[in-house]
């Protein structure tokens, strides 16, 4: 058995991959709550959240906002059939995805939901027919990352034909994928076997980033290999470690300073909170050691995680109002991946740090540490 997702990626042993992801990643409290009907209800967005949606993490409304839509999504939700993605004939398919484009388009229109939110909450909906495609599954599937517009509808939806067609024209092995995982506490549908596969290829094996909430990834790890080293693009837009500047684009160091302007506003305690010191302990981190290239994500896991974890406790103890210093850094950074989800949500400060040279680390640091 084996499954090809692209010319360069293929499983020949993807019953290993999709066990680990179980054994390391987050699906209970999501898998294991399907809600098969046309109403979306806070049930649903509270699943969602369990797998890391984030809806109300930083805008309370947003649940209210999604419920207020109910009737008119409900609506647009009965067009959908419950069948499964690979039973619908080419007709069929091409009559559907208008109905899916209203749906979506629906959805991204209420204020702080995109394409990555709605998906974790139709995937519940319609198991059999919506994989969940995030920003890293929709990357590798399409090549192209998400901009939080509405241009991502046409994203998702190509997403969503290939999806079709990978598993369709391999209906025979993704049927044995699920004969093999029969000892999985939490059935995992079709879709969500193809989504899993795509989302680790990703995020394991293109962008070598193989720590989870609890562990990391190791024993079905592929190779992969390309001329060219895949650009690590997460969920918005990102650039590349060699930017080409307009006179309008803002320089790494003023994306870094609005980043910790933005948590600290946000933050029980402002500069003094959990997560700007988090920023500065890494600038600190870099000043210190004198590195530069490395971008915040990385900074946040294996080698270097342990590292900027001393130097946040010892800030923290200095210059944080908060109580526990190395409980607060394990709140987030840890299992919930607070900080590494707003680094994402951010979209651009992952690559800002890197970007960095010698010279602005130092500038900024020391601009950062007059707020103390």
């Amino acid at each position: 058995m084996g499954i090809r997702l692209r010319d360069d990626v293929f499983f020949s042993d993807p019953v290993s991959r999709i066990s680990e992801y179980c054994e390391i990643e987050v699906y209970e409290g999501y898998d294991d709550r399907h809600t098969e009907n046309n109403v979306i209800m806070q049930a649903d967005i509270d699943s969602a959240n369990n797998l890391y949606a984030m809806i109300d993490r930083y805008d309370k409304t947003e649940s209210r906002r999604i419920l207020e839509q109910s009737v008119r999504l409900s609506s647009l939700l009965a067009e959908i059939p419950f069948e499964a993605i690979y039973l619908y004939s080419d007709e069929e398919w091409a009559d559907l995805k208008p109905k899916i484009e209203a749906l979506l388009g629906k959805m991204i229109s209420i204020r702080g939901v995109g394409v990555e939110k709605s998906m974790k909450i139709l995937h519940l909906k319609r198991p059999e027919l919506f994989p969940i495609l995030d920003a890293y599954v929709i990357q590798f599937l399409t090549g192209k990352p998400l901009s939080s517009s509405p241009r991502d509808i046409g994203l998702a939806v190509k997403a969503l034909d290939t999806s079709r067609e990978i598993i369709r024209t391999q209906i025979m092995w993704f049927t044995e994928l699920q004969r093999g995982l029969g000892n999985l506490p939490i059935p995992l549908t079709m879709v969500r076997l193809f989504d899993i596969l795509c989302w680790t290829t990703y995020k394991w094996d293109m962008l070598g980033r193989t720590s989870a909430p609890r562990g990391v990834a190791s024993k079905s790890l592929i190779s992969y290999s390309k001329k060219e080293k895949p650009v690590p693009v997460k969920v918005k837009l990102i650039p590349s470690k060699a930017p080409v500047r307009t006179p309008e684009s803002p320089s790494a160091s003023s994306v870094v300073i609005d980043f910790f302007n933005v948590l600290s506003t946000k933050a029980k305690y402002g500069v003094r909170g959990e997560k700007p010191m988090a920023v500065l302990a890494v600038l600190e981190y870099l000043l210190k050691t004198r590195q530069i290239g490395v971008s915040f994500l990385d900074l946040l896991d294996y080698p270097y995680y342990e590292r900027v974890r001393t130097t946040y406790i010892a800030l923290a103890e200095k210059f944080g109002s908060f109580p526990d210093p190395s409980g607060s850094w394990s709140v987030i950074t840890g299992r919930g991946m607070e900080l590494q989800g707003l680094i994402v949500d951010d979209g651009r400060v992952d690559q800002a740090i890197a970007n960095l040279s010698k010279k602005e680390i130092e500038l900024t640091y020391k601009a950062l540490m007059r707020s103390y």
